[in-house]
């Protein structure tokens, strides 16, 4: 059960970093200047910047966590 959690957590970790925050940082200025209230341009902005990063670092623990399931598919038929 820990390998499950390292290779979600890796996942995790990988998905955020690559995609999440980097198109957030482009992203949010952008959304922020389009808006005629400020305020309003920094809370369109989170709500849209914050479930992305959260679901791109899911995505990428599952994502992980499927990798390992087939490789140890893998090892078991081609090994055993």
């Amino acid at each position: 059960m820990i390998t499950f959690f390292k290779f979600f957590l890796s996942g995790l970790l990988i998905g955020i970093s690559l995609c999440g925050i980097h198109c957030c940082f482009l992203l949010f200025p952008l959304v922020v200047k389009g808006t005629e209230n400020r305020k309003d341009g920094i809370k369109i902005g989170l709500f849209f910047g914050i479930p992305k990063i959260l679901i791109y670092g899911v995505i990428g623990g599952l994502v992980s966590l499927v990798g390992l399931y087939i490789q140890n598919i893998i090892e078991r038929k081609l090994f055993s």
